[in-house]
């Protein structure tokens, strides 16, 4: 089942990264306290919404977009997509970004983009691939020093 974040699930969310097997950017080791005060300053700012995958009382995966992306009018950004680890191959990623993807239809947007690791992420580029989703360009450093990110970019 699929639900709309809410405040009580943050330690949840940032367990789901925290165990999702993926590397991070923006913090170099972090623990469990660190993905969730980085989740936590996400969420503050509202201009996020996070949507859950529930199964039975366990969360075990998220996703999260916004309705604005520099690159233009009519184009929305997709933040964020996490499986715990353990949950991969399940499924649970698809089903989150078809929810999620209705949002952003049902929202009247015709675009979407997101970003994603260039060097270490080739599972999530080949998901997204999968999913519609074609390179557009490459944002250098774009966490910090080193680390260069794809642009990828779907049409609804």
């Amino acid at each position: 089942m699929i639900i709309k974040f809410s405040q009580e699930y943050l330690d949840a969310l940032a367990d789901i990264d925290y165990h999702s097997g993926l590397p991070y950017y923006d913090i170099s080791n972090p623990t469990k306290a660190d993905l969730e005060e980085w989740l936590s300053k996400k969420i503050e700012k509202g201009e996020e919404e996070f949507y859950l995958y529930k199964e039975g009382e366990e969360i075990l995966g998220a996703v999260g977009w916004k309705k604005y992306f520099e690159g233009g009018k009519n184009t929305c950004e997709i933040t964020y997509l996490s499986v715990k680890k353990t949950d991969h191959s399940r499924g649970i990623g698809t089903q989150l970004l078809k929810y999620v993807e209705g949002k952003i239809r049902s929202s009247g947007f015709h675009t979407i983009c997101l970003t994603t690791s260039q060097a270490h992420n080739e599972q999530a580029i080949n998901f997204y691939q999968k999913h519609g989703y074609a390179n557009y360009g490459v944002i250098e450093n774009h966490h910090r020093e080193g680390v260069h990110s794809i642009i990828m970019k779907k049409k609804l």
